[in-house]
């Protein structure tokens, strides 16, 4: 069952302007490609407005370091394009009917990065092995339906079930699903995500890996992961992309 869309949403201070959200997002994809986290033009950034019934989301005809403002295409829950000169990208649904039942999730982030991919190829389970695998303390379930890009409002809801109420998701044979409470939560996630498999993905060849212990993960995560976390961590990551990838 849906939750309405704007039901207990919790209002977060936001830019009143909508070309200072789509620059905030187009930031945004420039961090993904300098971050070494994009596949061409596949993948997508999205983030719902306000008014709880509107996201923009990039669409998938431009890549994320050549990404404008401009560019953003503006769709309704219902997948109605409201503004933008490119299409409503196929795999919408995956970020709709995540933004329909997660109250919280303010932005969603698809992609296919190599080392994601790689374990999300393979049958074995994430560990966290390091500070950034210690944001998923909870765990990353894993998507296994199918392998297919998302694209009807019924696969979205399955991934949706799958994802539950944790920050990310693995999709097999495809790539990881992370959310947030921000453009800047979201972005960051996935990083982690990524830099965390990356390091199993490395280690695992070389023998039996060194567990965190479970109370020792709980106080890393309660150390470095309270409300704002990734606000506070965004301004280096963004300088970075600036730098790499200057706004047009």
């Amino acid at each position: 069952m849906h939750v309405p869309a704007a039901a207990g949403r919790k209002e977060i201070p936001l830019p009143k302007e909508l070309t200072e959200l789509k620059e905030k997002l187009t930031l945004a994809c420039r961090v993904i490609a300098t971050e070494s986290l994009a596949d061409g033009p596949l993948g997508h950034i999205s983030y719902l407005l306000p008014s709880g019934q509107e996201v923009l989301i990039k669409p998938t005809e431009v890549g994320f370091e050549e990404m404008t403002e401009k560019d953003m295409v503006r769709v309704t829950l219902d997948g109605v394009k409201k503004e933008g000169h490119y299409t409503v990208p196929g795999e919408a649904p995956l970020h709709l009917e995540v933004y329909r039942t997660r109250p919280q999730v303010r932005s969603i982030v698809h992609l296919h990065p190599p080392y994601t991919t790689i374990l999300s190829t393979q049958s074995k389970a994430f560990v966290p092995l390091c500070q950034e695998g210690v944001l998923f303390l909870h765990g990353v379930p894993r998507f296994d339906d199918t392998a297919e890009v998302i694209t009807t409002p019924e696969m979205g809801q399955a991934t949706t079930q799958c994802l539950g109420d944790k920050r990310a998701l693995l999709m097999t044979n495809h790539g990881l699903l992370a959310v947030g409470e921000s453009v800047e939560e979201a972005c960051l996630t996935a990083l982690y995500l990524e830099k965390a498999i990356k390091l199993q993905v490395l280690a695992e060849p070389g023998g039996s890996l060194r567990l965190i212990p479970l109370p020792v993960m709980q106080r890393m995560y309660q150390r470095a992961y309270q409300p704002g976390w990734a606000e506070k961590r965004w301004p280096y990551y963004a300088r970075k992309a600036q730098a790499a990838f200057p706004l047009l």
